[in-house]
């Protein structure tokens, strides 16, 4: 079920010009499943989780960093989907 939540989040990035590059293996542990760039705006990451799903201590950890960097980071469960696509339809 994530899998296809993320294929769906992916598809409705891609139709609003983002370009998407699924985050596989990072040099660091933890980092979120997704990073969408534009040339207009900021990156923006997402941590995909299926309903239920938890954040691990190191994702956790890791969005924190990532976003006292100020980079746009959001997790994304099935019942945010409205929310999600009002960020990258903005």
């Amino acid at each position: 079920m994530e899998a296809q939540y993320q294929t769906k989040i992916k598809k409705a990035a891609e139709k609003n010009g983002w370009t998407v590059i699924k985050i596989i293996r990072a040099t660091v542990n933890g980092y979120p499943d997704l990073m969408l760039l534009k040339p207009d705006r900021p990156p923006i990451f997402i941590e995909v989780k299926d309903t239920g799903g938890k954040l691990s201590k190191v994702q956790e950890y890791q969005i924190k960093l990532l976003r006292l960097k100020g980079f746009i980071v959001l997790v994304a469960y099935p019942a945010d989907f409205k929310e999600i696509l009002l960020n990258i339809k903005q």
